[in-house]
């Protein structure tokens, strides 16, 4: 997001000359911060510079009463973030596609699965009616002999 151009503040600086800035609130709502996080970046911190250039209020280059920062380190901030919302959308959606074809290929390999099993069930179901219909005409001719010697013994 860049800020709009009728917020821009014209900041006399006394080592650039003009220089484009927006509010510290301003910037702060487009970068997703606070103003107060927006003034501590333009502070050095742990013997690093500041992040951003920025003007305290009611200074000599800044009489107003808000802090001030300057607006061409926000838009590349603002556009850094962008590129890399960007970069992280275009992964998202690359392992979402894999994602994708990794359920279709394992819901194929499933259904496959399922399949043979299926047809190794009904193998057997056909294998296990032919051995009991076996196994009755078995116990049917045993059922016979025992029948023929127990009236034979009589």
């Amino acid at each position: 997001m860049v800020l709009m151009e009728r917020r821009v503040h014209l900041v006399n600086d006394s080592a650039r000359g003009p220089v484009r800035a927006y509010s510290a609130a301003e910037a702060a709502r487009s970068l997703g911060v606070t103003p107060k996080t927006v003034a501590a970046w333009c502070q050095p911190s742990g013997g690093l510079p500041p992040r951003l250039l920025g003007w305290a209020p009611r200074t000599a280059d800044n009489p107003g009463n808000a802090w001030l920062v300057e607006a061409e380190a926000v838009d590349m901030q603002l556009a850094s973030a962008t590129d890399a919302l960007t970069a992280e959308r275009a992964q998202l959606a690359d392992e979402r596609q894999m994602l994708t074809l990794e359920r279709q290929v394992f819901e194929r390999d499933r259904l496959k699965q399922l399949e043979t099993r299926n047809a190794e069930l009904e193998d057997e179901l056909e294998r296990l009616t032919r051995d009991n219909a076996q196994l009755r005409a078995k116990l049917g001719a045993l059922g016979q002999v025992v029948q023929q010697l127990t009236t034979d013994a009589r």
